[in-house]
């Protein structure tokens, strides 16, 4: 309850809020209020459809909603602090003449925006979170944002993913992604808490404090074995006499 109580709070303050400034711009302030009213409750509803309590989280082996999103931003975070300090290190190499720059300046001539530098640029800003994702998913079975959360991905019958896997998952957020993040939001009312591309690619976010029931494999019955026959059972016959 305290999420959906911070929701609905939180929004209420920021509709308030605008409506302070729209009121010093000299527009109606108490429109912003009223509006605010209205969307709180719905508000307070779609953070209890996507909270983890409702569903009794603390027993279920699956990650909820939050704690991927908040692993999914950790990761974000971590790609573009890397994205920063490789941008910051090939600028200063650049400067100091131990390679060619971008190029991206005004003045600078066409062709050195189409360099062979620029070229190796574009692919490690390309292949680092797909290494990133596909590396750590299939080695670990988590990125670093979802160790911080202690979860992690596995395939449904609880088996580490392998690359083939992991490769077909991280080509799974692009599905999320045209479905305009649907996909991903679709983890907050599953079942398993499975996105779009878990259903495809068949994994599920496990948490790792949590046990994770592996499903019982079903032994085949053993063939009932034939009595033997009796000897006894064959003489149906009354014996001749002699």
């Amino acid at each position: 309850m305290i999420v959906i109580f911070g929701g609905v709070v939180l929004w209420t303050i920021c509709s308030i809020g605008v409506g302070y400034f729209a009121s010093i711009k000299g527009k109606n302030p108490w429109k912003w209020f009223i509006i605010s009213m209205l969307i709180s409750p719905i508000m307070g509803a779609i953070f209890l459809l996507l909270s983890d309590e409702h569903l009794d989280a603390d027993d279920s082996p699956y990650a909820g909603f939050w704690s991927r999103a908040a692993a999914r931003i950790i990761d974000l975070v971590i790609i573009i602090a890397a994205f920063n300090l490789i941008y910051l290190a090939d600028r200063l190499g650049a400067d100091v003449g131990l390679w060619t720059g971008m190029g991206l300046d005004e003045g600078s001539p066409l062709s050195s925006e189409f360099s062979m530098a620029n070229v190796f640029r574009g692919l490690f800003f390309l292949a680092f979170p797909i290494f990133y994702y596909v590396y750590l998913h299939a080695t670990y079975g988590q990125t670093f944002g979802k160790m911080a959360l202690k979860i992690k991905v596995v395939n449904e019958d609880g088996t580490p993913l392998d690359y083939r896997k992991a490769f077909l998952r991280w080509l799974g957020y692009f599905l999320c992604d045209l479905t305009f993040y649907v996909g991903y939001l679709w983890a907050a009312f599953d079942r398993r808490k499975q996105g779009l591309h878990d259903k495809v690619c068949k994994t599920v976010v496990v948490r790792t404090d949590v046990p994770f029931p592996l499903p019982v494999a079903v032994e085949p019955e053993a063939p009932i074995e034939a009595a033997p026959d009796d000897p006894a059972s064959l003489d149906t016959g009354a014996s001749p006499p002699l």
